[in-house]
């Protein structure tokens, strides 16, 4: 969906090539971009079917898998794959909110659902910090943070005696950090998805955990694992790598035999608990 150099696609990619790697000379790889983080909008995802440089690149391949990552690849895939692959197996991965209607009745379809357990990390956060009250959830204006902030929003009304919610949404990247300097001892930050501000500048994880962290005087939790390492103290990490080895063993199913119509979705997200020592030796959280 997105493009090389995001740590989000370039952590699936890792996870799809070191399942693939072991059949080294049994099996080519090839990956394609739609670039949809930095090119948001309807108008722009309709003209990629048209791009004739795509259609002639990919006409001579003879797949025999096809592999998207996040939602745009999978409806992408769903709406023009019996135009450009016909008959050919898809195996999708990183979709979050997935119910089987987005498949359009199409049959020869698996996949790996990428769900965020915010409840974990709430409690985390309840367990570690019990003398903070406020929770900043820091969440972009793409269709991504405002399908995640309604995720949330059914997990976080059952925690309304722990926590009080701000969601910071409509931010410019030059305000945010005086924003988050703002915050105390009552304080703690939830990050999920800034990669856009409210004038469409486009910001990637590095940048933006850069600018939070480097303000930040409280606690910062994360989701994926694009944050973690670079100032986030941890949570119930979603990884990228995670999604995209299980997508790519699904796909060797499919390559030994198997049809993708007889392969389950794998329903359950690989998510685990992840932690940055020292971010815990810097808020005082023992092992």
């Amino acid at each position: 969906s997105y493009h090389q150099g995001l740590l989000w696609t370039d952590n699936i990619s890792n996870g799809i090539k070191h399942v693939l790697n072991a059949y080294e000379g049994e099996v080519e790889i090839h990956f394609e971009y739609l670039d949809t983080k930095r090119i948001p909008g309807e108008e722009y995802f309709e003209q990629l079917i048209e791009f004739e440089n795509l259609k002639t690149r990919l006409a001579n391949i003879d797949f025999e898998v096809v592999i998207s990552s996040d939602n745009n690849a999978l409806r992408f895939i769903v709406d023009n794959g019996d135009r450009l692959y016909p008959e050919v197996p898809v195996v999708f991965c990183g979709v979050n909110n997935f119910q089987p209607g987005m498949l359009k009745g199409k049959k020869n379809i698996t996949g790996v659902v990428e769900s965020i357990d915010y409840e974990s990390t709430l409690e985390l956060m309840k367990r570690l910090h019990p003398e903070r009250r406020k929770v900043l959830v820091i969440l972009d204006r793409t269709p991504t943070g405002d399908a995640i902030k309604r995720e949330l929003d059914l997990v976080a009304s059952r925690y309304t005696d722990q926590f009080d919610f701000e969601y910071y949404q409509d931010f410019t990247l030059a305000e945010v950090p005086d924003r988050i300097r703002q915050l105390g001892k009552n304080d703690i930050i939830y990050l999920l998805t800034f990669n856009r501000d409210k004038n469409g500048t486009f910001i990637s994880y590095v940048d933006g955990i850069k600018i939070i962290q480097s303000a930040a005087s409280v606690p910062i939790y994360g989701s994926w694992d694009f944050y973690f390492g670079k100032g986030i103290v941890g949570g119930m990490i979603t990884s990228g790598f995670a999604q995209g080895e299980q997508a790519a063993i699904l796909a060797t199913s499919i390559l030994n035999g198997k049809g993708a119509r007889d392969i389950p979705f794998v329903a359950r997200s690989p998510n685990r608990f992840m932690f940055d020592y020292i971010q815990m030796q810097r808020f005082g959280i023992e092992m």
